[in-house]
């Protein structure tokens, strides 16, 4: 008598891919008289957990430090609360850095006002203005993947997360160009293009062929696209 073995479904399973932010972010001033470079470590923000933002103040047509930088550090929520304030700021070697620990997740603004240059007031504020960004905290860009179960229905993984996180990079790229930082737009841009242009994989348990919907057909496992096997029945019935 043979014995027969019966293996247990595979359960779904969903992962979610963390959002990072290329490291450093170049914004700069309202006047364009500085650029501010922006870094912090870890790359990956956590509420609860204290974050050090390095900033690098350079001089746009050069790239060179701005030694004594005299500065206000400022981080608001997206209501214009103030998470964090510091005013009277120095830098002597035209780099400085700044520890914060948000209490919640969301979306904040990072603010940094050059009040002037020099050691000593009256400060030269030819290169005075502000430079904005936008920091995200907790929060990830879900691009599931799940698995189906052995002997079930396939389950098709969601292109590119759900709604909210589209809408939230969306927002977060509108609020970057508000506050004239082209380079954190552009990156909240691609976060959404490349989740909208994600492939959706079907997977229906150990050894299951699996189907890529894309552009101009769906290719099967055999490399076939659906428009193609269309034609060639067209032909194989004529």
């Amino acid at each position: 008598m043979t014995a027969l073995t019966i293996t247990a479904p595979v359960a779904a399973t969903t992962t979610a891919t963390t959002t990072t932010t290329p490291q450093p972010v170049t914004v700069a001033t309202d006047n364009q008289s500085v650029n501010v470079l922006i870094s912090w470590e870890p790359m990956e923000i956590e509420p609860g957990e204290d974050t050090d933002f390095t900033l690098e103040f350079q001089d746009p047509s050069s790239g060179e430090s701005i030694s004594h930088v005299n500065y206000n550090f400022e981080i608001t929520d997206q209501n214009g609360g103030t998470v964090q304030s510091m005013t009277d700021l120095h830098t002597h070697s035209g780099s400085d850095e700044q520890t914060v620990t948000f209490d919640t997740e969301g979306s904040f603004n990072l603010i940094a006002t050059i009040i002037g240059i020099g050691l000593n007031p009256p400060f030269d504020t030819t290169q005075s203005g502000t430079a904005q960004t936008v920091i995200t905290v907790g929060q990830q860009l879900a691009g599931a993947t799940e698995g189906g179960t052995t002997g079930g229905n396939a389950t098709t993984a969601g292109t590119g997360g759900n709604q909210t996180d589209l809408r939230m990079n969306l927002e977060q790229a509108r609020m970057a160009l508000q506050n004239n930082d082209t380079q954190g737009a552009m990156m909240y841009l691609d976060m959404v293009l490349s989740a909208l242009g994600g492939n959706a994989t079907t997977t229906a348990g150990a050894g299951a062929t699996n189907a890529t919907a894309a552009l101009g057909g769906v290719t099967t496992g055999d490399g076939a696209t659906g428009a193609e096997g269309g034609a060639e029945g067209g032909e194989g019935e004529g």
